[in-house]
């Protein structure tokens, strides 16, 4: 990746993070604004958003709930189709092994990112890495 193009990610994978903090009431739309993110609903799923203030948001985010399992909470609960077509790819696969190389081969959802499946005979691993 060039040093001067910023990665991003897609805006609608803000949606969980919205509804854990809508749920204990908190002003999402005065957060997004501060962190400079679209706050218009719905959210366009194709909208790119810098992969910073993602991650900015989401730490703001499980301090504010006081969660600091947050993304590991949300991510037990991920609906694939917030990834749009490649979601779909994802569920339609033959095996968790070739969901994951297709995951890892498109990267229409999210820039500056490494995602790499590393799998051995008995077990795999599964990077991902934010650059």
């Amino acid at each position: 990746m060039h040093p001067s193009i910023t990665p991003t990610i897609r805006a609608n994978l803000l949606a969980p993070i919205l509804d854990a903090l809508s749920a204990q009431g908190h002003d999402t739309v005065a957060l997004l604004r501060r962190h400079g993110l679209p706050f218009a609903h719905p959210i366009d799923p194709y909208q790119l958003i810098s992969l910073g203030r993602y991650v900015a948001f989401f730490e703001q985010a499980a301090l504010l709930i006081e969660d600091p399992f947050l993304g590991l909470r949300l991510g037990r609960r991920f609906r694939p189709e917030l990834l749009g077509p490649l979601g779909f790819m994802f569920q339609a696969s033959a095996d968790l092994r070739l969901a994951l190389q297709q995951l890892s081969s498109y990267g229409v959802w999210q820039s500056g990112t490494r995602l790499e499946l590393l799998a051995g005979e008995l077990t795999a691993d599964y990077i991902y890495q934010i650059d």
